[in-house]
């Protein structure tokens, strides 16, 4: 399996410029009553070293124990084929694979190389749960690349909460107000123009903003978008993350997200 197609690095831009006051993204709840038992498996040979850790469920025959588990397979790379309740089976498919993809590395950053991927339980309410998958690495180059995905899933049914399920339709025009005030939020601008500047892609009103490859981490007064490195703005912006508040967010949740913040 190549570089690209089992670790999606993306292709190094130029490091244009624009201011960056990067903000704190809301608080999210992390009390504990699903439990999970976290796994890992770290190699460290003469090139560097490797880690995979999965915060895995304690009951995975449930219906939400497999489907975070695919959630994780799917974060991991897709290509275990084994038994997903075998969570030390499924470590070990993908240390072996970074390995042979990087564990004979010739180049001269030889012995300092590192991937590291850590999925884990990131917060939970009574009827929701989210998880987080994370990835540290450095591959050679300029720099290292730190990205960040989320997947809320539905605890009763395990449906996950992806941005087709959280948002009504036909709000997307309206929505995309939101997302540029808090993008200009976090780059410490204030028109359309100077946030265009900031951007790799389209940022005028005929054109809504992407959203975030990564899910809404739903959070106790709204939610969290989070861009990858990137994904629309230059490596030195960083991961642009903000939150939307509840109040502003109501008017564009679907009946399903609403039920999340019921009685809030």
């Amino acid at each position: 399996m190549t570089r690209k197609t089992f670790f999606a690095l993306l292709t190094i831009l130029i490091l244009t410029g624009c201011g960056n006051a990067r903000k704190q993204a809301q608080t999210i709840s992390t009390t504990s009553a699903w439990e999970v038992q976290a796994d890992s498996i770290e190699v460290k040979n003469k090139n560097g070293r490797f880690l995979v850790e999965i915060d895995r469920p304690v009951n995975c025959s449930s219906t939400l124990g497999k489907l975070v588990m695919e959630y994780a397979n799917e974060s991991l790379g897709d290509t275990y084929t084994g038994d997903l309740s075998d969570t030390k089976a499924m470590m070990q498919h993908y240390i072996d694979t970074l390995v042979a993809e990087y564990g004979d590395y010739e180049g001269p950053e030889a012995g300092s190389i590192y991937y590291e991927v850590r999925v884990k339980k990131a917060a939970e309410t009574p009827k929701f749960l989210t998880f987080r998958t994370t990835t540290d690495s450095y591959l050679g180059g300029a720099h290292g690349m730190t990205t960040t995905t989320s997947a809320t899933f539905r605890k009763d049914d395990g449906r996950r909460m992806d941005w087709s399920a959280t948002l009504r339709s036909g709000v997307e025009y309206e929505f995309d107000k939101l997302v540029k005030a808090g993008l200009k939020e976090y780059f410490d601008v204030h028109t359309d123009q100077e946030l265009a500047s900031c951007l790799l892609v389209e940022a005028d009103d005929t054109h809504p903003l992407p959203l975030p490859v990564s899910g809404p981490v739903f959070g106790n007064d709204g939610i969290t978008l989070s861009y990858q490195p990137y994904e629309i703005a230059p490596y030195s912006a960083g991961a642009p993350t903000f939150a939307i508040p509840l109040d502003k967010l109501r008017p564009y949740l679907s009946t399903a997200a609403a039920d999340f913040f019921a009685g809030k």
